[in-house]
């Protein structure tokens, strides 16, 4: 009903002081239907389309065909609200905080594709909301231990990761997080155990669902290093596992997906 309400309350002609709130309305309500369901999370693309979509537990299980009007101010609302700009990673965190004062967590990733730039926004289960705040130091240092991977200080990320580890306070989303960095670490070291591995994407399926798009992301992302090692049968199997729902949510010109999808 919220979501309906900002969808009229942007269509009709808002008086002068009250200009560009009803979009911001419309973008929160989209955030705020994506709790309604623990797996859910809200798929914004602006393509040819022009179209937003609720995802959960694997289907789409609703979608609203928006016009350009409506879809293209909605998505700019969102990624000012993420906080993305041209220099910085294409994977951040939205801390959207209740009315309540209870803070749920988000996690979104931005490309650009052929036809124009894709947001997807992913809520990850928080039980425990009044600890958000305090995991700033967590996202802060796997952020330098990212900055370290792609500097090829591997030793370095692994010590970030390490100290992250000590941050999560039992968080088993953030665990899992900080273990599929430093698995990426590992592997980039040519040292990666097969039982960490498995207990990194068991970890992170127990604590979203297997079709979340963290865990595809993961998966995906574990599957490409493999493949830069050599190492093709793996990398196929770990591929093969989350294909078609990743397509789904991240799209057929997906990087990483574009890359694996070479292996069938």
């Amino acid at each position: 009903m919220r979501l309906l309400e900002s969808i009229k309350a942007w269509l009709s002609p808002p008086a002068p002081a009250d200009v560009g709130t009803p979009i911001q309305r419309l973008s929160n309500a989209l955030l705020l239907t994506s709790l309604s369901d623990q797996d859910g999370f809200v798929l914004c693309a602006n393509e040819a389309q022009m179209f937003m979509s609720f995802f959960r537990d694997g289907v789409f299980t609703e979608s609203l065909d928006l016009p350009a009007k409506l879809a293209l101010p909605t998505q700019a609302r969102l990624l000012e609200m993420v906080g993305f700009d041209e220099h910085r990673p294409q994977e951040e965190r939205l801390f959207l905080r209740m009315d309540n004062g209870r803070v749920e967590p988000f996690v979104a990733w931005i490309r650009t594709s052929a036809m124009g730039e894709r947001l997807t926004m992913a809520h990850y289960k928080n039980d425990a909301g009044e600890r958000v705040l305090d995991q700033r130091p967590f996202f802060e240092e796997l952020a330098r231990g990212r900055r370290a991977y792609e500097a090829r200080d591997f030793e370095g990320a692994l010590r970030s990761t390490a100290i992250a580890l000590t941050l999560t306070d039992s968080d088993r989303y953030l665990m899992s997080f900080a273990l599929g960095a430093k698995l990426s670490a590992l592997i980039a070291l040519g040292a990666a155990p097969r039982s960490e591995e498995a207990f990194v994407l068991q970890s992170i399926e127990a604590a979203l669902g297997a079709r979340h798009p963290v865990t595809l992301r993961v998966t995906a992302e574990l599957a490409g290093e493999r493949l830069k090692f050599a190492q093709r049968e793996e990398a196929l199997h770990l591929w093969r596992s989350v294909r078609e729902p990743f397509f789904v949510i991240f799209g057929e010109d997906d990087p990483i997906g574009a890359e694996l999808a070479a292996l069938l």
